[in-house]
């Protein structure tokens, strides 16, 4: 785990962080749990993604319960409103901070700007962008 020195947020700084990042993947990924855990200066944000409904399961093997996938990771700049942005990186199992596409902006910014960058790319786009 990557270590930092710097500001640490305080736990109602966490708190709200948390919601915010929860209120916004309830509205944007409604079919994608959100699992959010602190460390230190950083938010990992983890996602589990619901099985689609089928219409019939008559010979379809028993399905297993996802495993939750970490996507994102947030280090704390000193504010609630400014993060370093991290992608999770499957190929290397690492987070980097300067692998996002150049469309995405600059790295550092809002959890829910974290969120769009990340999950867009993870999971989908947000639903109030389709």
């Amino acid at each position: 785990m990557a270590k930092s020195a710097g500001p640490r947020p305080d736990q109602p700084t966490k708190d709200a962080v948390t919601e915010r990042i929860l209120a916004h993947a309830r509205k944007n990924w409604p079919d994608t749990e959100v699992l959010v855990r602190h460390s230190g200066v950083f938010c990992y944000v983890a996602v589990i993604q619901r099985p689609r409904a089928r219409r019939w399961r008559l010979f379809w093997p028993a399905v297993e319960e996802p495993e939750p996938f970490t996507v994102l990771r947030l280090r704390y700049q000193g504010s609630a409103d400014r993060w370093l942005i991290a992608i999770y990186t499957a190929s290397t199992e690492t987070f980097s901070e300067s692998e996002l596409p150049t469309r995405f902006g600059p790295t550092t910014g809002t959890p829910e700007e974290g969120m769009n960058h990340t999950l867009g790319f993870w999971v989908g786009p947000p639903a109030t962008d389709q």
